[in-house]
């Protein structure tokens, strides 16, 4: 064997993929798990060669896993939905395209697909896809209407409390706001659920080490470095990702044999680590989180059913998979005018306080598919505390009184 750093490796596996050469690639990808078990990329890079194997239930657990990890990956979300349609489950179906949907609300394939499976459905087609609660939380975030964004987010959990992907982003939008008590508050909830969700730990990490020390965020950095091992390197001379060199992690490459012994990855362990119920998982019920992101399980010990739902993912032309491209996929164009967006949403004289935010002017196109009840603004907003439970452990940890927290940016981001 000869050592390679783990960003090569991943390209490699990539290539492999683009090759359909599945098996090298799962054995390769199986191999650095057995090392870094809990490394998100190597996970998408074996969900999508499973997938592309048409190896369905290997590919479902591996998405899984993904998932609980980054609860909005918009690969994960395809590829659920592509495995639920292929095993007639429409609901579920629909379902994990709505997510992708809320991801990228204006991605005309997303649109087409959601269509095709409605109509799949229910015999009929609708004429438009009209935009979720949750498409138009991100909307907000991404035009930097973080008030609008939090109005809107609350209403979303008001209804369905246990969207682990929700609870993320109004986490983000409290960082965004610098209000690290009621961010660290919901991240500290999440992570009793998810205690690997990547996002929730850096969070909560950054907001510790400013307060207490970084000695006291010790477990949250432990598992951002299983997640990533590159973050381990993060230091104020390198304070992104892309400032670490590849050669920063290396490992030895195994060396392929067909037929030969596929290495053994660590798996289990992430499952365990949330409660996870290997059981088929069906989506049914409007605006439900899927349980598998909740750890929680029904009678008999199976998952209750996933329910329908409603950071930045890959979307370059070499991430999207043939049987994608086949169906018709494109990469987001990135065309989509964000400055456009919020100039034409902004709210002057946003209140800063516990009060609702302002409502604000929504543009023609975006009142054409939006919910009727964001478009008169009788959205019911529910309080600022009823928004969070109070964590007295987490209280301890941080100085409300002479905390002066200054949010750090994703490297994703």
């Amino acid at each position: 064997m000869g050592r390679i750093s783990l960003r090569t490796y991943n390209n490699e596996i990539e290539k492999l993929i683009e090759q359909e050469s599945f098996e090298e690639a799962i054995a390769h990808c199986r191999h650095i798990l057995s090392i870094f078990p809990k490394h998100v990329d190597t996970y998408r890079l074996l969900g999508k060669a499973y997938l592309e194997s048409h190896k369905h239930t290997e590919a479902l657990d591996i998405f899984q896993r993904l998932l609980s990890a980054v609860p909005d990956d918009f690969i994960a979300h395809l590829a659920m939905s592509i495995i639920r349609e292929e095993e007639g489950d429409w609901d579920a179906a629909i379902g994990h395209m709505t997510y992708a949907f809320e991801i990228q609300p204006y991605n005309s394939a997303i649109q087409d697909e959601m269509r095709r499976l409605y109509a799949r459905r229910d015999g009929a087609a609708p004429a438009k896809i009209r935009l979720t609660h949750g498409a138009l939380v991100r909307m907000y975030a991404r035009g930097h209407l973080y008030e609008q964004a939090l109005a809107e987010v609350r209403q979303v959990l008001a209804n369905t409390p246990r969207r682990a992907d929700m609870q993320l982003l109004l986490a983000q939008i409290y960082e965004k706001l610098n209000r690290p008590v009621q961010a660290a508050e919901v991240c500290s909830l999440l992570l009793k659920k998810l205690p690997y969700c990547l996002e929730a730990n850096r969070i909560l990490a950054n907001i510790i080490t400013v307060s207490k020390g970084k000695e006291e965020a010790k477990i949250y950095y432990t598992h951002l470095d299983a997640l990533d091992p590159y973050r381990a390197f993060l230091n104020p001379q390198a304070p992104t990702l892309s400032d670490i060199p590849d050669q920063a992690v290396q490992l030895e490459k195994l060396v392929y044999q067909p037929g030969g012994l596929v290495p053994t990855a660590q798996e289990d362990t992430w499952l365990a680590s949330i409660g996870e119920d290997k059981s088929a998982l069906a989506l049914s019920q409007e605006e439900k989180l899927p349980d598998w992101l909740t750890g929680e399980t029904g009678e008999g010990g199976e998952s209750p059913a996933e329910q329908t739902p409603p950071q930045t993912v890959e979307t370059s032309e070499d991430v999207i998979p043939d049987w994608m491209k086949a169906a018709g996929w494109r990469p987001d164009s990135g065309t989509f005018d964000e400055a456009a967006a919020s100039k034409s949403l902004l709210v002057e004289d946003v209140d800063e306080g516990e009060g609702a935010a302002a409502p604000a002017e929504l543009p023609d196109w975006l009142q054409e598919i939006a919910p009727p009840e964001v478009v008169t603004g009788s959205l019911n907003v529910p309080p600022d505390e009823a928004a969070v439970e109070e964590d007295e452990t987490l209280a301890a940890l941080i100085d409300t009184g002479s905390l002066n927290y200054t949010p750090k940016e994703s490297a994703e981001a």
